[in-house]
């Protein structure tokens, strides 16, 4: 399907209902993490790495060129006034562009993704409802609850409604309360922080599992082979 006729789909309860293929085909969910450098400047004269989140979605494998990656990020606001600009505050939250992860420097240093599940629903569909239902800035809505608005507070906050607006036909429930949810990603963090890639690619790890996906599928294999 082209990039036009996407977003010519009319997201309405008779899709929602059908067995269209575009809702049928099957979707995976994941957070994808990557290392950025903070504000913060540490001893050695280097900025400090904090993960970047955000979400990540395929029909198969994270690891596709196909994939797509949505999130937020601060970008230059060409409309700030001299006194923003002296203050540090002449930047705006915006959407990445979900189809070019691999242009987006932030972007560049992965961490891993932590697997979410997978539903019912297409790769394609899943990425409308994102993309037409969840805004970049924060306006009042942070059911995740995180101190600062930041690329972890909006992926929770997408995380929360598509479990909210969409759970009964998808199945989709988080594992935790949003609330819960960032303090779970971070320790998922820290489990993927030592995990090693194998055969280049990146690590891969379960949110209410920290094994490696691989290693799962190795054991069960070897399992049915005994």
């Amino acid at each position: 399907m082209s990039f036009e006729s996407f977003h010519e789909i009319k997201i309405d309860s008779k899709l929602f209902a059908s067995a269209h293929p575009l809702v049928t085909s099957g979707v995976k969910i994941g957070i994808g993490l990557f290392n950025r450098d903070s504000e913060v400047v540490g001893p050695n004269n280097k900025r400090v790495k904090v993960p970047e989140w955000t979400l990540i979605l395929h029909s198969t494998s994270y690891q596709a060129p196909a994939r797509t990656v949505h999130g937020i990020y601060k970008a230059w606001d060409p409309n700030a006034d001299a006194k923003s600009i002296r203050n540090g505050d002449n930047w705006v939250w915006t959407l990445r562009d979900p189809q070019q992860p691999e242009y987006q420097p932030d972007l560049c240093d992965p961490i891993g993704v932590i697997h979410i599940t997978d539903i019912s629903w297409s790769h394609i569909l899943l990425q409308a409802v994102i993309e037409r239902s969840f805004k970049a800035e924060k306006n009042g809505d942070n059911p995740g609850g995180v101190t600062v608005w930041s690329s972890s507070a909006w992926t929770i906050r997408v995380l929360y409604y598509i479990q909210e607006r969409y759970g009964d036909c998808t199945g989709f429930r988080l594992p935790c309360s949003a609330r819960r949810l960032h303090e779970l990603v971070r320790e998922r963090i820290e489990v993927l922080k030592v995990t090693k890639y194998r055969r280049g690619e990146i690590p891969v790890i379960n949110l209410v599992d920290p094994e490696p996906c691989y290693q799962r599928r190795f054991k069960n294999t070897r399992a049915t082979h005994m």
